[in-house]
């Protein structure tokens, strides 16, 4: 059983860099004020009177649902979700990458492995902090199968 659930965690680490989480050759450069900016847009960017509002919150010291995948609340939206990460000793190239699969995709790991080809793969770091993902309709779960040993939150918002 514990063998399965590391080939398990294995599949998943690589479904995410197959759907383009991965890592790359390609230096990194510091990031632009410009750059930074963008990352951490306020909620008063978005459209005129849309205010965003926390749904639901997976920390890195949340419970594992099923052993070595941490698994958010179900949050429902319709439109946008926002996603802001919160890593206080996080360094500039740590993060989180997860995937935002349908809620009633997250039962057990042989289903989840199946949902990650065409969830949405979410990559967040210190430096890029908040990512908003557009085009949801239904019940979505937020799904991370990266351990890490810093201590993270993933705030999850929609817009009101």
């Amino acid at each position: 059983m514990r063998k399965r659930l590391w080939v398990l965690a294995f599949v998943v680490a690589l479904a995410l860099t197959v759907v383009g989480c991965g890592s790359s050759d390609e230096p990194v450069s510091e990031a632009t004020p410009s750059d930074t900016t963008a990352a951490s847009a306020s909620p008063d960017a978005s459209p005129a009177t849309a205010s965003w509002t926390t749904v639901t919150t997976l920390k890195s010291s949340d419970p594992q649902k099923i052993e070595g995948i941490l698994i958010s609340e179900p949050f429902e939206v319709h439109g946008t979700a926002k996603l802001k990460l919160d890593m206080p000793d996080g360094g500039r190239l740590d993060g989180v990458i997860g995937v935002i699969i349908p809620s009633d995709k997250a039962t057990d790991s042989s289903t989840i492995l199946k949902a990650i080809t065409d969830g949405v793969s979410v990559t967040l770091m210190p430096s890029a902090a908040t990512q908003e993902i557009p085009d949801l309709d239904g019940t979505y779960v937020l799904v991370d199968s990266v351990p890490t040993d810093k201590t993270w939150s993933v705030k999850i918002m929609t817009q009101k």
